[in-house]
């Protein structure tokens, strides 16, 4: 190639490389929003518990947490809970029950969420996710708004999860499961890898 022409072909590379990642990008921040939308409507709740899940066995205390559209209470046995707000609309608060059932209930402006949890031990307690992580490692606020760090959440969880083992993990490609919300609970599960349902209920979220 003539020297001349190098500069050239270098800049319509580089032009075209960005616009392959700037594709893709939104590729995956389009896949994700349409899976958004296909969302059951109480994960897309303005109000709702986010840790524990319904049903969960905790093994020991836990910092629960909560999303609210203004204001709202959290009740454990129907004791009032002390909480902190951790954001804009996210309440925090500590779990600790003795051993055996409980309820958590979430009271907000024109409306209620409850749900049930057992203390004690089990073969699959409920994890925390991340294990070890301030809240601020994924989340920021950004024009008021609590939410994760970057609008395509692979890359929020790329920052500990290497994407290069993501072939040899998944049935799909990244591009199929662009939102990892998809398929996992980012606050803590029962299940194996923090899956939010066991995998033959989880597939049938999209394959019926």
């Amino acid at each position: 190639m003539r020297d001349h022409l190098k500069p050239t072909v270098q800049r319509t590379a580089a032009r075209r490389d960005r616009k392959g990642a700037a594709f893709y990008k939104t590729k995956l921040f389009l896949t994700g929003a349409l899976y958004a939308s296909l969302l059951p409507a109480q994960e897309q709740a303005p109000n709702r518990i986010l840790r524990p899940t319904n049903g969960a066995v905790l093994t020991g205390k836990i910092e629960g947490i909560a999303k609210v559209a203004n204001s709202g209470s959290v009740f454990l046995d129907g004791a009032l809970l002390a909480t902190k707000e951790k954001a804009p609309g996210v309440l925090t608060f500590l779990i600790e029950a003795p051993s055996g059932p409980h309820s958590l209930e979430l009271k907000y402006e024109g409306g209620a969420e409850k749900l049930t949890f057992t203390s004690g031990k089990s073969e699959t307690p409920f994890r925390l996710h991340p294990p070890a992580a301030a809240c601020e490692t994924c989340h920021t606020v950004r024009d008021s708004i609590w939410g994760f760090k970057n609008e395509v959440l692979e890359t929020t969880c790329s920052g500990c999860h290497n994407l290069k083992d993501f072939a040899t993990r998944h049935q799909h490609n990244r591009e199929q499961l662009a939102d990892c919300a998809m398929c996992h609970n980012p606050h803590g599960s029962s299940e194996a890898f923090h899956m939010k349902y066991p995998r033959k209920i989880a597939c049938k979220q999209c394959h019926g």
